[in-house]
């Protein structure tokens, strides 16, 4: 529920110029494995193959994002496929840790997401005394439009609201609506929870993913036209009941009044901003890396 917190908080406690040309989409965790001596040793008394150690050895000091690439970097140095115990043995013992939170805002406007990167420091501050329960390391823009963004939740909202009604108990118990994913404004896919890889794969069989979308649309007209597929992805300890409470929680957040210019006191950060923005707009913007894709991933 820290989404729906911080975007009730939005309209009330941070600044009129952020509140009014930024909004909060999703929050992102950064995880990380490193291949080092001490983990060695320690994976060394599983007693694995000793090619296995071998090519583990070998790459010593890499760093890991994902199991993916990690398993896919072994396989290649043995030049095999994994065996299965193999497999096990590396997802039960290579512990991925959380590196780096981000949050992640939908801005209007490329010079507001320059504008909001040289004021970071002070961001990051102000989201701290908001949410001192989590650590947040970096605020990420994506250009797109503001009001997509709400619509897109208010719609994910009303779904979440009537899906016992819109499938079969079977299937609307085993997955929820938790927000829709925004490639490009024609390219929109309603994301839906479950709970393990195994029901996943068990509803993209049956009922299938083109029979899920055909009957969201058929029992709720309304979203005719917002999303032209659906897909499934997993939330490992995310009831379908909570996702859907969750998607709930997040658009009634939305319903919050936003401060007037007369009810706010302007911060040092938004005069800074102001005047980064000035000089932006007078001047050769230097480029930030940004992604201009409009998604969301709410946590």
């Amino acid at each position: 529920m820290t989404l729906a917190k911080l975007r009730k908080l939005w309209f009330e406690s941070v600044d009129h110029f952020l509140a009014q040309n930024a909004f909060p989409r999703n929050f992102s965790v950064t995880k990380n494995f490193a291949v080092t001596q001490e983990w060695l040793q320690c994976f060394a008394n599983q007693r694995p193959t000793p090619e296995l150690l071998e090519v583990l050895t070998r790459i010593r000091g890499r760093d890991f994002s994902r199991m993916e690439p990690l398993l896919k970097t072994l396989s290649g140095r043995l030049d095999r496929a994994l065996a299965p115990a193999e497999e096990q043995l590396i997802r039960g013992f290579a512990n991925f840790r959380a590196s780096e939170t981000v949050l992640h805002l939908t801005v209007y406007d490329g010079s507001i997401a320059q504008a909001l990167q040289f004021e970071m420091p002070s961001y990051l501050k102000l989201l701290h005394r908001l949410l001192p329960e989590m650590r947040i390391d970096r605020i990420r823009c994506h250009v797109g439009d503001l009001g997509q963004v709400q619509a897109d939740q208010q719609l994910v909202a009303e779904l979440a609201e009537v899906w016992l009604r819109l499938l079969p108990e079977t299937v609307g118990r085993c997955c929820a609506p938790a927000f829709i994913h925004r490639a490009s404004k024609r390219q929109a896919v309603l994301v839906l929870l479950v709970e393990s890889e195994a029901v996943r794969e068990e509803l993209i069989r049956v009922p299938g993913l083109d029979w899920l979308h055909a009957e969201i649309m058929r029992k709720h007209p309304a979203a005719s036209g917002s999303f032209p597929r659906v897909s499934l992805a997993v939330r490992s300890g995310a009831s379908a009941q909570h996702v859907r409470a969750n998607a709930v929680a997040l658009a009634a957040s939305l319903a919050a009044k936003p401060a007037t210019e007369s009810e706010v006191t302007t911060s040092h950060a938004q005069q800074q901003v102001r005047h980064i923005l000035n000089e932006l707009r007078t001047s050769e913007p230097t480029h930030v890396v940004q992604d201009s894709s409009d998604s969301q991933n709410a946590t």
